[in-house]
């Protein structure tokens, strides 16, 4: 009796078809509108900010991406008005051209490296937040991803040239990894703030106590009376409500592993979860992570709502196909 030998696809198959999965545009494209939007109005850094920076004496602790520009000019000219202002405007100059979507790429990567550097000099002055940084990162990711295929003024320019390679009904492999990539930064970011509050106070962070501690110093920090009124509530509320974020972070990121039927049935709970834990940290300490909020936009499948019209027969550029520079 013979038995059929089964070929198992090998370490590079898997990672090519998790991550390189043949898809349309659609979901990058809209992601962009909403990202970019998102940063030019709601998240967008304050010019007054960046210029009542200059009034400190200098860098108190550069951060990575000021040590860079460091290499290249003095602190003096970093922390000049001309400077400053230059940076802001362009950036926000890129960023209406990347929601729009002409020279897409291009743009996007300006966009996204005028934010970095931006909170970078902030940071630089010992201010220090959360949630900004991965954001900001993830939109310079972008600007490596055919992001600009549809929904775009390149779409438009493209589609007179080649309509089977431009538009919502394109196909390409290219077009998924990105946002892949932000689901796993933002599931890390929650396992290393699981890591950090075990190994920096271990079961002391449950005792209930910590967590009072917490609301009422922010609380009255912040003018937060919803925050102080928790604090004032017997201390199992709050053992059940640190334990509960411990889990919630320690366990975030199984829900990237959507093959399997279980994952995809709790996956909402988190999102509703996650939703609660930071609205509650926004109303009850002035901890402020919209822009995590915002990043479980990656996980809303686009795609079925808008562009559902028949794929083309003829598929736009795939990996490694080359592309008119700056576009797409």
């Amino acid at each position: 009796m013979h038995s059929e030998t089964v070929r198992r696809p090998g370490l590079s198959g898997l990672w090519s078809s998790y991550f390189f999965p043949t898809t349309t545009p659609v979901r990058l494209a809209v992601l962009r509108i909403i990202f970019v939007a998102a940063q030019l109005t709601v998240f967008r850094e304050s010019l007054a900010d960046q210029r009542h920076l200059l009034s400190a004496d200098g860098f108190i602790e550069p951060m990575w991406w000021t040590r860079l520009l460091l290499l290249v000019f003095t602190e003096e000219l970093l922390r000049t008005p001309a400077f400053v202002e230059s940076l802001w405007w362009l950036t926000h100059a890129a960023g209406l051209l990347a929601l729009i979507g002409f020279r897409t790429r291009t743009s996007m990567f300006l966009f996204g490296l005028g934010n970095l550097l931006m909170v970078s000099f902030r940071y630089s002055y010992g201010e220090v937040h959360h949630p900004e940084a991965l954001y900001r990162i993830l939109l310079l990711v972008f600007a490596f991803a055919p992001l600009g295929r549809c929904y775009s003024i390149d779409s438009w320019l493209g589609r007179r040239r080649d309509p089977g390679a431009w538009g919502p009904e394109t196909t390409m492999d290219t077009a998924t990894w990105p946002i892949l990539l932000g689901q796993w930064m933002l599931a890390i970011a929650y396992l290393e703030a699981f890591f950090s509050k075990v190994t920096g106070g271990g079961l002391h962070w449950i005792n209930g106590y910590t967590l009072q501690t917490y609301l009422l110093r922010d609380g009255i920090r912040f003018d937060r009376p919803l925050g102080i009124w928790f604090a004032q509530q017997p201390r199992e509320v709050c053992m059940f409500l640190a334990a509960s974020t411990l889990v919630f972070e320690a366990t975030f990121i199984l829900i990237l592993f959507d093959r399997f039927k279980l994952v995809r049935l709790v996956r909402p709970l988190y999102f509703l979860a996650g939703l609660g834990f930071h609205v509650g940290i926004l109303v009850t300490m002035g901890a402020t992570f919209q822009q995590f909020i915002l990043l479980y936009a990656l996980w809303i499948p686009f795609d079925r709502f808008v562009g559902r019209r028949r794929a083309a027969p003829r598929s736009g550029h795939a990996l490694g196909d080359p592309v008119p520079a700056g576009a797409a």
